[in-house]
């Protein structure tokens, strides 16, 4: 698969984080034969086109990562994910392969590069002291974090940076539940999602609890029944750091509450709600800004009126930085847009 493996050179060359494999026909012709590919990479969160493959080529380039990913190669109408792990530029990467199933008897193909931290771009905070903040309440022994924010925020990436930073601190037992284990972390036992096998997130938060851990990593809360044991292990004296989606910081308290939390037990587990997102800087550079609860300053009152609540906005941040220069019109142009959304 030397074509294969000239892309993933590439890819991991440029610090691309995501490739993708579209068919493109011709409208002018019926046969799929005719049709060919093309290759999107996405780096630093834009999408841009790299190059077009014959029909040929694409077909053979998603059998062979379905077949190294153990997925079925013969099966085209569902959609199949898988992980494997290859060498390549003498180091050795894991990579997320997702197919989808489209129309006109065909399939596109999804491939993420998973980087160690050596290997990856680091990414900072604009406001450092929302970064310490964090790495402080991770050094705690007990208490629930839960990051939120849109894909490719750096929700996974943040999770990794504050458990090494708890293992630089301390030494803890770490056990982590992840959909899939992205990165290897010394000293802790992780755990890869696997719902067709019963281990889901809710049931490893239970296995957990019976194996003396420490810290316990939950990739993504999506459900109520995840949502109740996250908060049983925080009150049960571990430390608990999670993501969960939601468009703000309060946001995150109004999902936990659907879920069926108790209002009490939320506020007695919750130790700080980090809500971010990934902005491109005026000169091309990325940064993470983002709207923090801390509860140490949330009395159970205001979690009654969660609009009385003060907070500097993801969106207020964005005007800031667009009034100071810091970012172009666009930029701040798709922060309102998504606002108002």
């Amino acid at each position: 698969m030397e074509k294969l493996y000239q892309i993933l050179n590439k890819a991991i060359a440029s610090k691309v984080t995501d490739i993708h494999l579209n068919p493109k026909y011709d409208d002018q012709s019926k046969d799929k034969k005719d049709s060919m590919y093309e290759i999107i990479f996405r780096r630093s969160g834009e999408i841009y086109h790299f190059d077009v493959l014959t029909n040929v080529e694409s077909i053979a380039i998603i059998n062979h990562l379905k077949y190294e990913c153990h997925l079925d190669v013969t099966n085209k109408h569902n959609a199949q994910s898988g992980q494997m792990s290859l060498k390549l530029k003498n180091k050795q990467f894991n990579i997320r392969v997702s197919t989808l199933p489209l129309f006109f008897d065909c399939e596109s193909i999804s491939i993420r590069i998973l980087y160690d931290s050596e290997h990856d771009n680091k990414i900072e905070y604009y406001n450092q002291s929302q970064f310490e903040t964090l790495k402080k309440a991770s050094l705690l022994k007990d208490g629930l974090i839960i990051i939120s924010g849109p894909t490719g925020s750096g929700k996974t990436t943040l999770l990794y940076e504050l458990i090494e930073h708890v293992n630089s601190q301390w030494n803890r037992r770490i056990l982590t539940i992840e959909d899939p284990v992205e990165r290897h972390i010394i000293g802790a036992l992780q755990v890869n999602l696997n719902d067709q096998a019963g281990i889901s997130y809710e049931e490893s938060v239970k296995a957990f609890m019976r194996c003396d851990p420490d810290i316990i990593l939950i990739g993504e809360i999506r459900d109520a029944k995840t949502a109740k044991e996250v908060v049983r292990a925080s009150l049960s004296g571990h430390l608990v750091l999670t993501t969960i989606h939601a468009q703000n910081a309060t946001g995150v308290i109004h999902r936990m509450l659907e879920f069926g939390v108790g209002l009490n037990e939320l506020m007695q587990s919750l130790t700080i709600i980090n809500n971010q997102r990934l902005i491109r800087l005026a000169d091309k550079k990325m940064t993470i800004i983002s709207e923090q609860l801390n509860f140490k300053n949330i009395k159970l009152d205001q979690m009654k009126h969660l609009n009385e609540i003060e907070t500097v906005t993801i969106h207020e941040q964005v005007k800031k930085m667009f009034l100071n220069k810091e970012i172009l019109p666009e930029e701040y142009e798709a922060y309102v847009l998504d606002e108002v959304e």
